[in-house]
């Protein structure tokens, strides 16, 4: 049965090794040992404990203050960020779907490369990012006006005269344990967050598959 007591206060914490107070408090009483009687019930002790309590408060407010800088784990800090980074959560969102958006637009403010693109999408979608890939150079395909061939003298297919697949970079997600709902509310949070960071001589597609169209997804989903 667990008992409350000097290193069971609650809530309890189970496992993990000895916690900060413990390992400041033992670390005091090595000190007071050589001229004091640091046994439990004496006042050495006690007062070696308050110090430690002290002590690890400051470690935890420490460490509570250096997350306010990382968003995947800041707390008090997240709608200040929400509102510097112009988003704006539903009513709905789980904190740690807000904390990923806001990893995801900071990552995309300074940077905008395919391995940037990547690392937000990872940091907004977490397991249900797969990967995003560019067209191999030997499969990139350019349509320009000005060629013979077509009646408006482009030399690409209907619909295409104009277009290129060379600036496209794809998107691959995976819907594993999500709902329909879930997975279109991350795909709409997706797709707000590529149009905001994609360089505008660069256009993007979502997807589900592994196949690649140029200026169109293929993920399936209705609304996207």
């Amino acid at each position: 049965m667990i008992g409350f007591g000097r290193y069971n206060p609650f809530p309890f914490r189970l496992g993990g090794g000895a916690s900060t107070v413990e390992d400041e408090h033992s670390a005091l009483l090595s000190r007071y040992e050589p001229g004091y009687d640091t046994s439990d019930e004496t006042a050495k002790a006690a007062e070696a404990y308050a110090h430690a309590s002290a002590i690890a408060t400051g470690w935890a407010l420490d460490g509570r203050l250096a997350n306010q800088t990382q968003p995947l784990k800041m707390l008090e800090a997240l709608t200040v960020w929400e509102q510097a980074t112009s988003l704006r959560p539903s009513a709905d969102d789980l904190d740690i779907d807000r904390r990923r958006s806001v990893a995801s637009k900071l990552r995309g403010i300074p940077n905008n490369t395919v391995a940037d693109i990547a690392a937000a999408s990872a940091a907004l979608l977490g397991s249900n990012f797969v990967a995003a890939n560019v067209v191999p150079p030997s499969d990139e395909v350019v349509y320009w006006p000005g060629g013979p061939g077509q009646p408006n003298g482009g030399p690409g297919p209907p619909g295409y005269e104009w277009s290129t697949n060379r600036a496209t970079v794809q998107i691959t997600v995976t819907k594993a344990g999500l709902s329909d709902r879930e997975f279109d509310r991350r795909m709409s949070l997706l797709f707000t967050m590529l149009d905001g960071m994609v360089p505008a001589w660069m256009t993007f597609t979502v997807n589900l598959g592994s196949g690649f169209i140029v200026q169109e997804s293929l993920i399936g989903e209705m609304g996207l």
